[in-house]
């Protein structure tokens, strides 16, 4: 039985045409997603394991299903649904290889790109009175866009090629799924699509304690679902079927508190750090324009108020494309906020910073209202439908370029980690010194305030015997150590890990690697 609410504003859709529409958008949807996906992150298959992984993968090596589902990770997370994949791969006899993990890490992203712009196709009205063919051709740019941009959302640089940060990608998946499937159901009455949703926003929170949020995004729909619907129907009941979704949240927050008995130890609810806070989150809404913030090198105050100004700019712009249906951005602007509020206060300013995929999950809601406000721009101007579409493309591109110089940045760190591992390897048993192994490496000038768009390859809370040990699967003495007198000057920022030394000190009779640092940025050993 078809409902009165059809999608989020569709209402009264025939069954039938309602299939063949979704059966045509589909190819486009999951095709730019993954288009997009492969040509910003298809390089970082190359990428050696880096960073966190070189301490969550040893501890995972041994563990069982039932620790891995009773105690939290070496860094205080309980994130098990993630980790609990490679444990399946694991126990199938697969080798644990950077591609492996990484592809597992793109196809989720791709996914939840594809989920994106199939939650755009629910949100664009199409009516019996208005279903001509350019209508419906408007509603496809409109979800391929959504896909696109959130595919291409700069901020995704780190979630996606760094094997340990699968939780973003696939919570965020799980998460738009689950509002996915409550509006099919909502829309068909199918019971088979609100067991969908519930079991997706289940096993959200075990993928990343965001996930937890997943009842208010639910929650969220129902509203908007209902304040359309009653302005031309009498008596339209609001579901209570959100509160399934807030129950099984609030049961893995107990579950969350009771293996964290400290609780969110980072609160930062002073003023000052709060306005830094939202100045860089709102990033996650204009970066189609931001960027000019950086145009002509301003700085300080005035970049500060530049920032602000394409905000607004942005907002308005989103807002008089979106007029006729407010509750798209009512939907969108709720998701950014609810996405947006623990980073909000719980990150440190000079954290976030150095953090941008905590921007991930909020992105769903910038891409949608972008995607669904820029397919409008044809009906606004009375111009050619295929307007749109390169309006789109223009918005994709700063991001693109961001995110895949942000690749960029991490291959050419990422060769020192891969030669390392060959040299190994080819002289298996042997003791290693690293010299000059890359701790970060960042451009100098990047397109976006805020964020550098470098690579954090080698933090100091990574043994050094786990660099090459992660890789081999070898317990490892090896060695890392900075020798800064050797390094040359370069046309970029760069830290080397380790402990520092004096050059003279490294021949203690046993192989030595020194990574060399050239001027156009490129690494070997």
């Amino acid at each position: 039985m078809i409902s009165s609410c059809w999608g989020l504003f569709a209402l009264n859709r025939n069954m039938k045409q309602d299939t063949e529409n979704r059966a045509a958008v589909w190819p486009w949807i999951v095709g730019t997603a993954a288009a997009i996906t492969i040509l910003i992150y298809g390089r970082s298959l190359t990428l050696p394991f880096y960073s966190d992984d070189l301490v969550q993968i040893p501890w995972l090596r041994t563990l069982r299903f039932a620790d891995l589902w009773r105690e939290v990770s070496p860094y205080s997370y309980y994130r098990p649904l993630a980790f609990s994949l490679w444990l399946v791969l694991r126990d199938l006899g697969l080798a644990w290889t950077p591609a492996g993990l990484r592809l597992l890490n793109l196809a989720f992203h791709a996914a939840a790109a594809s989920l994106v712009g199939a939650l755009a196709w629910e949100m664009f009205p199409l009516t019996p009175t208005n279903s001509s063919p350019r209508r419906r051709g408007d509603q496809i740019v409109g979800a391929a866009g959504a896909a696109g941009l959130f595919a291409a959302f700069p901020f995704a640089y780190q979630a996606v090629p760094w094997v340990s940060a699968i939780f973003y990608p696939l919570s965020t998946m799980l998460m738009v799924l689950a509002v996915y499937a409550y509006l099919r159901a909502r829309a068909s009455g199918s019971a088979a699509w609100i067991a969908a949703s519930v079991l997706a926003g289940i096993a959200a929170p075990f993928a990343h304690e965001n996930g937890m949020l997943t009842g208010l995004l639910v929650l969220l729909a129902e509203g908007v679902i209902w304040w359309h619907t009653r302005r031309v129907e009498v008596g339209v009941r609001f579901s209570l079927w959100p509160l399934a979704h807030i129950a099984t949240g609030g049961v893995f927050l107990l579950l969350w508190s009771a293996l964290r008995p400290g609780g969110v130890a980072t609160l930062d609810l002073s003023p000052p750090g709060l306005f830094q806070n939202a100045i860089i989150l709102t990033s996650g809404i204009s970066f189609p324009l931001v960027w000019l913030a950086q145009i002509g090198g301003i700085n300080g105050r005035l970049q500060i108020v530049a920032i602000w100004g394409l905000t607004a700019g942005c907002a308005a712009i989103l807002l008089w494309l979106t007029r006729k249906q407010i509750e798209v951005g009512v939907f969108c602007v709720g998701w950014l906020v609810i996405l947006s509020g623990p980073v909000l206060v719980t990150m440190r300013p000079e954290w976030l910073i150095d953090a941008p995929r905590f921007l991930y999950p909020a992105g769903v809601g910038a891409a949608l209202w972008w995607g669904l406000a820029l397919s409008r721009l044809p009906d606004q101007w009375n111009a050619p439908r295929l307007l749109a579409a390169p309006v789109l493309i223009a918005a994709m591109l700063p991001g693109a370029i961001f995110a895949s110089k942000g690749v960029m940045w991490y291959v050419q760190g990422g060769a020192a980690l891969t030669d390392a591992v060959r040299a190994v390897e080819a002289k298996r048993g042997e003791p290693l010194l690293l010299v000059n192994m890359p701790d970060r490496i960042t451009p100098e000038k990047s397109i976006f305030p805020f964020f550098d768009g470098g690579a954090i390859l080698l933090p100091p809370q990574v043994p050094a015997g786990d660099i090459i040990g992660t890789h081999t699967g070898e317990t490892r003495q090896d060695q890392a150590v900075t020798a800064g007198a050797i390094l040359p000057p370069v046309e970029y920022r760069r830290t080397t890990y380790g402990s520092p030394m004096e050059p003279e000190a490294i021949l203690s009779g046993v192989p030595v690697m020194i990574a060399d640092y050239a001027t156009e940025p490129d690494i070997h050993l």
